[in-house]
């Protein structure tokens, strides 16, 4: 009988348990949102006469590192890259040199230490230590920020350089040639700190390193610099106060590379050649070079004028020879291979229109845009509409390529049109037809539309170039001012839109971004203080103060 009850009483005790553990749900408590601290450093924080060893960091809990290559900015930069490894709450750091004497080293560590739970993040953790008698601590910061677009940029270099007088190389060639005597990395608002400098003359550059050298050597990597050198140094009585300007702000660009080059052709679907060039061209005129006289082929530039769009006729051949004349690149000869169109599925000819949302701009006219280029329409199987009573229209090519079409008619304001067009109305240079499609639409009024004036007054002696920017930071419509005036963007759909004014120093239309080498900085861009939000019949006033 007491074997019996021996095993019966632990399974009566644990249904019991389970009873409870239904009822009352344990609870972890508050979740950690703080940081690990550092509790103990040895060597500790700002030791002098430091020399190549190990170094060990402890923490109050367990750590972990995330993207320490990413996120570790060692200033000035080491010879040799640190060993780094976590030991638990232990940050083991090895430095086996060589290092520079008498010098303060500071070790950014940015956001990549974190506790291991919660992965909290310590926010921009140092370590300091000085090779000599004492540690520097002169510091300078700023703001870097796109020079358009005026948006703080994140994870860019703020570089230091430090003249000496038996220096060899003329001051503006350091960034191209040297690794910084100091730096640090801009963060999520574009603001940089570099600490613990000595005092001396110095270059302020900022680059966004694409190959992570140090160095400014790809024509892809922007940058951004101080128009004068920046001298720090300590006052006389020997105080350890910082007399560099409160903060210096860096404007970053691109170079525009002002060499003209082909970047890119190829044939981009069946029947097209997309052409790519580095800069905009002047009026480029594109032969075939081959024999054959029934090949015909169309071709324009975008927007932009810096691609060409090369559309031809069927060919039997699997390349084309194409000869490309221009100011900008004297003569370019291209072959290029095609895909023959009986190895390829080719796209329909489609037919899209520039009617928003079924609706017609009350200044223009109903315009058809083409995929291809197209060689031939059948006007009979295209009707326009007002209601169900036919209307006269005269349609005209918009463009060489013969790829957007107008189509001019007495179009009333408020009344409903469609226009159809059935399958075969229109041919393409490669002899397919587009399919049976139409578009049902009215003119808009002005009444729809909301517009904004912008009363302009300014200190600048250069003409103003004010553009619209949709939401997207688009610029949609500009206009060049002068003098003190009343700018208006008329029949603008209701939505929010920005402003911003470039300072054209050089008259010459656009925005010009900087040259290091001529040490000219990028042209000046002020932005409108606020978003403007337009609606439909209304005309929203604004006074902009450059």
């Amino acid at each position: 009988m007491r074997k019996i009850l021996y095993y019966l009483l632990p399974v009566s005790l644990l249904l019991s348990l389970a009873k409870c553990a239904s009822e009352s749900q344990l609870t972890g408590g508050p979740k950690d949102t703080q940081p690990p601290v550092l509790i103990e450093a040895i060597p500790a924080q700002k030791s002098t006469h430091f020399v190549p060893q190990t170094v060990n960091l402890y923490f109050n809990e367990y750590i972990k590192l995330n993207n320490v290559a990413g996120e570790l900015v060692i200033s000035p930069p080491m010879e040799t890259k640190p060993e780094i490894s976590v030991r638990g709450k232990r940050l083991h750091i090895n430095i086996s040199g060589p290092l520079l004497p008498n010098t303060t080293y500071t070790l950014y560590f940015g956001k990549a230490l974190a506790d291991i739970t919660e992965n909290n993040a310590i926010p921009n953790f140092k370590y300091v230590f000085s090779t000599g008698d004492f540690v520097d601590s002169l510091s300078i910061g700023g703001k870097v920020t796109d020079a358009l677009e005026g948006s703080p940029e994140e994870n860019i270099l703020a570089m230091l350089y430090r003249l000496q007088a038996n220096d060899t190389l003329p001051p503006d060639s350091l960034p191209l040639l040297r690794k910084p005597t100091y730096l640090s990395r801009t963060g999520k608002n574009g603001e940089y700190h570099i600490d613990n400098i000595a005092q001396g003359q110095y270059l302020l550059f900022g680059l966004k390193d694409d190959n992570r050298n140090y160095r400014y050597d790809l024509p892809s990597e922007e940058i951004a610099f101080a128009d004068s050198l920046i001298n720090l140094h300590y006052p006389a009585s020997g105080d350890s106060m910082n007399l560099a300007p409160p903060g210096i702000d860096l404007y970053l660009f691109q170079e525009r590379d002002s060499i003209q080059r082909l970047q890119s052709a190829k044939l981009k679907e069946e029947n097209h050649i997309l052409i790519v060039y580095k800069l905009p061209l002047n009026a480029p005129h594109l032969k075939l070079l081959e024999n054959n006289d029934t090949i015909v082929y169309f071709y324009r530039t975008n927007a932009t004028k810096d691609s060409l769009d090369f559309w031809f006729s069927p060919v039997k051949s699997d390349s084309l020879s194409l000869l490309i004349t221009d100011k900008s690149v004297g003569v370019d000869s291209l072959k290029i291979k095609i895909i023959p169109a009986g190895k390829q599925l080719g796209k329909k000819l489609f037919v899209s229109s520039n009617l928003q949302k079924n609706g017609l701009r009350p200044d223009t006219n109903l315009i058809l845009a083409f995929n291809y280029p197209v060689v031939r329409f059948d006007t009979s199987k295209i009707s326009l509409f007002q209601d169900s009573i036919p209307l006269p229209y005269s349609l005209r090519w918009i463009d060489s390529a013969k790829t957007r079409l107008s189509v001019s008619a007495k179009i009333q304001a408020g009344m409903p049109y469609k226009m159809i067009m059935t399958a075969g109305a229109f041919t393409d240079i490669r002899q397919k037809e587009n399919d049976s499609s139409g578009f049902v639409f009215k003119k808009k009024t002005e009444e729809d539309y909301g517009s904004i004036s912008l009363q302009i007054k300014h200190q600048y002696h250069f003409p103003k170039i004010i553009q619209l920017l949709n939401k997207k930071g688009k610029s949609i419509r500009q206009k060049i001012v002068q003098n003190d005036t009343l700018v208006s963007f008329k029949l603008l759909p209701a939505g929010e839109y920005k402003l911003r004014c470039i300072i054209d120093k050089n008259a010459n239309g656009h925005w010009d971004p900087g040259n290091y080498h001529l040490h000219h900085q990028a042209e000046k861009v002020l932005h409108f203080s606020k978003t403007i939000k337009v609606r439909a019949s209304w005309e929203i006033q604004e006074k902009w103060a450059l």
